[in-house]
């Protein structure tokens, strides 16, 4: 029988880097970093752009809850004007509910009752001419001057 015997194992023990190993992982190292800032970047976008949204939700809520709590708001309400000339008045009913929302005395221009014109659409050519690019020659008239005789029978003053 032998004396000694061998075997191979591992175990973990303390290794020192090697000069190339110190390089690769640094570069590993700033790659990471390179890596961490960009997702940190992405992270700080979508925070933002959420942050956005929750804003615009809760002034949503806010408003809502304002017109709520009030119970009222601001519109454009149709109204209609009636001019009492008797009385020289003005009044203002809103057409959604009739309601006399104001009552005034006429001013000096209401008191003049509106003419009832026809009303009549004026047509509007679709396109205007172009204007001529040579001046245009206008032919003289021959009209009688003061001292030319006017022919018997012609009435120049139609």
């Amino acid at each position: 029988m032998e004396a000694m015997e061998e075997r191979k194992f591992n175990r973990l023990l303390k290794v020192s880097f090697t000069p190339p190993e110190k390089i690769e992982m640094s570069e590993q190292i700033a790659s990471a970093i390179r890596n961490l800032k960009k997702v940190q970047d992405d992270l700080a976008t979508v925070k933002a752009q959420f942050q956005s949204k929750i804003k615009e939700h809760e002034a949503e809520i806010a408003s809502l809850s304002e017109r709520i709590n009030s119970g009222w708001e601001m519109r454009n309400v149709g109204c209609r004007e009636v001019r009492d000339f008797n009385t020289g008045s003005v009044y203002v009913f809103r057409d959604d509910t009739e309601e006399l929302i104001e009552e005034r005395a006429m001013t000096a221009e209401e008191r003049q009752p509106e003419l009832p014109f026809k009303e009549t659409e004026v047509e509007t050519p679709a396109e205007l001419p172009a204007p001529a690019e040579a001046p245009v020659e206008v032919a003289e008239t021959a009209l009688p001057t003061e001292k030319e005789e006017l022919p018997e029978g012609k009435d120049w003053n139609v």
